[in-house]
Order: structure tokens, then C-alpha cells, then sequence
């Protein structure tokens, strides 16, 4: 079970680098998760930087590994 603290903390918004550091990938693999529709930030507009839910971020990290490792034991 989740403190409430860590429940904040899976809602709180982080930048792309903050994102990519949070799941030791690159910057642009987030923005490659973006355009490929994996990942959607909280402000999905063409001007300034992006923000991203933290939860949404492990789970694209998580589904996108998952994905990795199929296709690796096939």
C-alpha cells in the first residue's frame, strides 16, 4: 500500500529531462514515445516544454520494456 506521499509524488509533473532521468532513458526517447503516441503529456500544445504525470511515465517505461522483451524472445 502507497503512503500519501508517494501517491503525490506518482501524480506530480515532471519536464521531458525530468522524465527521461526518472527512467534512465534519453530525452529523446520521451519525445519519441510522444510521437509515437505511447506517452501523453498534460499539455499536449507545439509551444513550451512538455509536462508528464510521473505515474504515466513509469507505465510507458514498463509497457515499453515489456514490448522490448517480447520482441527480443521471439
Amino acid at each position: 500500500m502507497l503512503t500519501p506521499e508517494e501517491l503525490a509524488a506518482l501524480e506530480s509533473h515532471v519536464t521531458t529531462t525530468q522524465a527521461a532521468e526518472r527512467v534512465r532513458r534519453s530525452p529523446a526517447a520521451i519525445r519519441q514515445w510522444v510521437k509515437r503516441g505511447h506517452l501523453t503529456p498534460i499539455n499536449p500544445t507545439d509551444v513550451g516544454p512538455k509536462y508528464f504525470r510521473v505515474v504515466d511515465v513509469l507505465r510507458c517505461d514498463r509497457d515499453r520494456s515489456a514490448k522490448m522483451r517480447e520482441l527480443l524472445s521471439a
